[in-house]
């Protein structure tokens, strides 16, 4: 994989964060290219100081919206950005920009969405579950950015089998 420019810079003695490597120059070019490793969640913090749109999705964000699930951590970028970024972690894509505009905590209708590529039961039960924090106008208007309103349909309209799944995976205990 060749790494893409990321940050270029023109000063010879400019600081760069440390989550920017540096990668192969070409001949006779003056600027540094540079590639984004992500190795933990400050790297994932110092990126977005330096107005690279990436989110990190945990176990802790998903209880957050009532879904408490193990899972490890992964990262959330523009498809452009997925060729620059390397990181053990899986990096997982959006089509637009708009959910890292505004906050570095996903909204519960981009976690929707994240899920709805994956896990249609664990779609519908965050939707069930957040019925009043959820702007449905934004969801679809996502959901048609993303090229999932199929899953939306099912995520908002469940077939029975789906709706009893969803029902039955409820909240058992909250680990600490």
């Amino acid at each position: 994989m060749i790494p893409m420019p990321l940050l270029q810079t023109q000063e010879k003695y400019e600081k760069v964060p440390s989550v920017f490597i540096e990668t192969a120059k070409a001949r006779a070019r003056p600027k540094k290219l540079y590639s984004l490793r992500i190795t933990n969640k400050r790297d994932v913090k110092t990126a977005r100081k330096s107005q690279i749109p990436i989110m990190r999705i945990t176990s802790q964000e998903m209880s957050i919206f009532n879904y408490p699930m193990t899972m490890p951590m992964q990262l959330i970028v523009p498809r452009e950005y997925k060729a620059m970024i390397e990181s053990d972690y899986k990096v997982n894509t959006f089509e637009s920009m708009e959910p890292f505009k505004k906050s570095v905590v996903p909204r519960v209708e981009d976690l929707i969405i994240f899920m709805m590529k994956f896990d249609l039961i664990a779609a519908t039960a965050l939707f069930e579950r957040n019925k009043d924090l959820i702007d449905l106008d934004y969801l679809r208007k996502r959901s048609f950015q993303e090229n999932t309103e199929k899953e939306l349909e099912k995520v908002l309209s469940p077939r029975p089998a789906l709706a009893r799944a969803a029902a039955k995976n409820t909240i058992r205990m909250v680990l600490p």
